[in-house]
């Protein structure tokens, strides 16, 4: 009877418990139909998506010098043995060689993603507004988790070249996509500017807290994790957008506006000064992404958890100019354009100083 009763008790229990995560997964879905919840969610969405690109972005710059070097020594290894019993053959010459090919390679990967995102982002605008903002930011998050996960298996440069291009493609539906969302989903100015203030924020949070979170995974555990991790926090990000993206059945054809040319865009007057400032503001990161790592490792023999970790400081102040630049155009909105002003000179002192600094730190205490 003892062993009935306890039986019959637990029976009991586990119907309560699924009886109460029933109601807890009703109450989830209430919550999900609720269009101020659906915001929040989709901000969240977006943010970890912008988020994924930009670690993706940045992840690689203190690990592929150090992992092309590497391919590139295992490759000229067999070279050298042959090639030293030539008397003629001169080492530092060939070394100087091979370390300007690796130069060139490491510039060359890292383009390979904007090239690519250049070219495609302006027909992305055109695809978003037949099909709306869920299935591209969809398609590029998809195509984000297969480029990392290329990425995280890749042993040579032309699998590394071809998932680097691969990100752009999902960067230029992901980025433009998800920005896109979030202004249509917060049509109040000020609700807006605090959402794309917010985006920004993990812009910033992805680009320089990437190169410290791979470049200390990579000297400890290795190439992979770094990639296996971000691919996962993709995988996450792509199964909650799936729940608030609308079936196809029950979308509903929106009277869209008609798109603008593109060729009209491009000579419209504001598009171009934003593009302006912001092209200036990133002329520093592309100059640092692919030297800064191999400088470090000449100048100053740094591990790769080092060369990573300088990105770090930057983070604070950038995060601290977003939300100001945000606060300060909400009330002095006429002013927008001397605060991009104002970054972009700080962003060329930053460059001067760091110049400066490289060039006092390469005399001869490290040479």
């Amino acid at each position: 009877m003892d062993g009935e009763g306890r039986s019959s008790g637990l029976v009991k229990s586990a119907a309560v418990k699924l009886s109460e995560m029933g109601e807890r997964t009703k109450e989830l879905g209430t919550a999900m139909k609720d269009p101020h919840q659906q915001r929040r969610i989709i901000l969240v969405i977006v943010c970890v998506a912008l988020l994924l690109d930009n670690m993706l972005y940045m992840v690689i710059v203190p690990i592929i010098p150090d992992y092309l070097a590497e391919l590139e020594s295992e490759q000229s290894e067999h070279v050298h043995v042959v090639m030293h019993r030539n008397s003629s053959f001169n080492s530092t010459s060939q070394d100087k060689v091979n370390k300007n090919n690796l130069d060139i390679q490491i510039g060359v990967l890292f383009a390979s993603k904007a090239i690519l995102q250049l070219l495609v982002s302006p027909l992305t605008g055109t695809f978003i507004d037949r099909v709306g903002y869920d299935i591209p930011l969809l398609i590029g998050l998809s195509v984000m988790f297969v480029s990392t996960c290329i990425f995280a298996i890749g042993e040579n440069y032309a699998t590394l070249f071809a998932a680097r291009s691969l990100q752009g493609l999902g960067s230029a539906f992901a980025d433009t996509s998800g920005i896109a969302m979030i202004a249509d989903k917060y049509t109040e100015e000020s609700e807006r500017s605090t959402a794309l203030g917010i985006a920004l924020a993990f812009i910033s949070f992805g680009s320089l807290v990437a190169p410290p979170f791979g470049g200390i995974l990579y000297e400890f555990v290795g190439k992979k994790v770094p990639f296996i991790v971000l691919a996962c926090i993709c995988l996450a990000d792509g199964f909650l957008l799936l729940t608030v993206i609308k079936p196809f059945s029950n979308r509903t054809r929106e009277n869209r506006p008609v798109g603008t040319p593109i060729y009209k865009l491009m000579v419209d007057p504001y598009i171009a000064v934003v593009a302006g400032a912001l092209t200036v503001c990133n002329i520093p990161l592309a100059f640092l992404e692919p030297t800064i790592s191999n400088w470090m490792e000449t100048t100053m023999h740094s591990t790769q958890w080092q060369m990573g970790l300088t990105w770090l400081p930057a983070f604070f102040p950038h995060v601290l100019g977003v939300y100001m630049t945000v606060k300060l155009a909400a009330k002095h909105p006429n002013l927008q354009w001397f605060y991009g002003a104002l970054v972009d000179e700080n962003e060329f002192d930053n460059f001067r100083a760091q110049r400066s600094a490289s060039e006092e730190s390469s005399g001869p205490e490290y040479t």
